[in-house]
């Protein structure tokens, strides 16, 4: 059973704005001042849109080619950094480039509170013109 005092609150933030479609500094710069902002105000857990460094709905790969980013890239290093020092899950979605295959996914990772990438999930029936 339940009681006040075994209860513990969890702040989660859902991190959403209109995305600027192929700006990818422009997102970096503004999703790393939201999630900062979001950690800032205690956030434990933060939920970023899909797609959120390049914009969503590309037609070919190479439109988006120039958009994509490794999973060690300097956005998901920056989001780590943050995770570690504010010790809490991020979840990101972006397009991944894998660098062993250079075949491009819509991926969503989720980084623990070492800056680690603790799960990987990349669409499979999404994006076909370009993933």
């Amino acid at each position: 059973m339940l009681t006040s005092r075994s209860v513990s609150s969890l702040t989660v933030a859902l991190v959403h704005w209109p995305v600027a479609h192929g700006r990818l500094e422009d997102n970096r710069r503004e999703l790393l001042r939201l999630n900062r902002r979001a950690a800032e105000l205690g956030a434990r857990v933060i939920v970023n849109t899909e797609m959120a460094l390049s914009g969503y709905g590309f037609d070919s790969r190479e439109e988006i080619s120039p958009l994509t980013e490794t999973a060690d890239g300097p956005t998901v290093e920056a989001l780590a950094d943050l995770a570690r020092e504010h010790g809490l899950y991020l979840a990101l979605g972006l397009a991944e480039r894998d660098p062993l295959t250079d075949a491009f996914h819509n991926c969503a990772l989720l980084l623990g509170p070492d800056g680690r990438v603790q799960a990987r999930r990349r669409k499979v029936t999404a994006e076909a013109k370009w993933a």
